[in-house]
Order: C-alpha cells, then structure tokens, then sequence
C-alpha cells in the first residue's frame, strides 16, 4: 500500500510539472512602435486618464510609467496570443471588425469573439506584428498601426507602421 501511495504522489507531481496553465502570462512589458522614434518614445497605450475598462482607445504615447502602458502577453489555451493592459488584464487589445482605419481599443475578453483579440502570429519579447486573421468583412489579415507619436492605433490591410517589439 505505501509503495502504492508513494507511485500516485510521484506520478501527481510529475503531472502537475508538466502541464503548462492555460492563459498563463509574461510580462508586464512596455510594446513600442519602431517604425516612430527609438527607445521607449512611442509606445503602446491605453488612453485615459482614469480607469482602464472596456472600449478605452489605444495610442502611441511618451513613457509616463503608469500602467496603462504596461502589456501582458497571455498564453491563450487554444495556443494563441493576446495582448492585455495590465492596468485591467480582463480586457485584450481588440479589432474593431466593423470598419478598416477605425480606432483600436481594449474590450472584455469574457463577452468578445477569441477571434478579435488573439493574434495570427505569436507574441514575444523582441519583434512581432500585431495582426489578426481576416474575418467577417474582412478579407485579409488587419494589422494594428501606428501613425507617430501621440496618435490613435487604427486596424489596416497594409502592414507599413505595424512593427513593435515588447521589452
């Protein structure tokens, strides 16, 4: 019986370090546009004042260390990525599918379409672009722009401006 016992505690143990939690994630990190400036001059920004909550727009902004411009990358469980403020990680930067050039935002993961906020290709530390696969009127992948310092991030077709990088 205790060798027994001693065979299920090992095996737990075994299976529990080798199972990777689902919507783990990595950061917080601060993402910046590299197509405007260097350093952290241009980076990914939740615009407000106040709280962080759902449909808040995204920007360029200057580093002011507040965290809403701080972004976790979460592991998603069907092995995708998205990208979530960490001043409110219920909410991910999302696709507006209505229109291309509308302005990004944040939006609640819970209630939102895992296909408007899990990324096409794997987030990282280094450099990524942040595109989506194409669905409903969209035929192609949408990618997140930036448009210079201080300006809001929209959704285009093209892939010019949509160089960032998390660090």
């Amino acid at each position: 019986m205790k060798r027994m016992l001693k065979g299920i505690i090992s095996l737990a143990i075994v299976l529990s370090i080798c199972v990777l939690p689902v919507n783990a994630a990595e950061g917080p990190y601060t993402v910046r546009n590299t197509n405007w400036g260097s350093g952290d001059g241009m980076i990914l920004n939740c615009y407000t004042s106040g709280a962080v909550v759902s449909g808040t727009q995204v920007s360029t902004w200057t580093n002011t260390g507040n965290a809403s411009q701080r972004w976790y990358i979460f592991r998603e469980s069907n092995g995708k990525s998205s990208l979530r403020p960490a001043a409110n990680t219920s909410l991910a930067l999302n696709a507006n599918r209505s229109a291309i050039g509308t302005t990004a935002n944040v939006l609640t993961v819970s209630t939102n379409n895992p296909a408007d906020y899990q990324f096409a290709s794997s987030l990282h530390v280094g450099s990524f672009k942040l595109s989506l696969y194409a669905r409903y009127a969209h035929t192609n992948t949408v990618y997140l722009t930036s448009h210079g310092a201080k300006t809001m991030c929209t959704w285009q077709y093209y892939n010019a401006n949509t160089d960032w990088q998390a660090y």
